[in-house]
């Protein structure tokens, strides 16, 4: 079985997952490059910067109100929101329903 430097298993229980190093955390790849936040796919696809920042404010908003209607704690409401701010950094809002990636 193949095994990185840490002498730790590249597979997980099931057999899958030949060459991967796992997920690196730390403070130095935690922030956006300012060329990602400066060129989003949206601003790209001609959303003006307005309605995109309209559009982030208010995803956020439906799932923290989701997350209190179905007694979530806050960091899994908060852990959503990142992950919804992650994404459209990557993707577009013309071409994904962010009421559909809210669900």
């Amino acid at each position: 079985m193949p095994e990185n430097e840490n002498n730790q298993s590249n597979f997980d229980e099931t057999g899958n997952g030949e060459g991967y190093e796992g997920v690196e955390l730390s403070l130095d790849n935690c922030i956006m490059p300012e060329d990602m936040l400066a060129n989003t796919p949206s601003k790209r696809d001609g959303i003006p910067q307005e309605m995109e920042d309209h559009l982030r404010f208010f995803g956020c908003e439906l799932l923290q109100t989701s997350g209190i209607l179905l007694k979530l704690p806050q960091v899994a409401m908060a852990t959503a929101q990142i992950l919804y701010q992650r994404f459209f950094y990557c993707k577009s809002f013309l071409k994904h329903d962010y009421e559909v990636l809210n669900v």
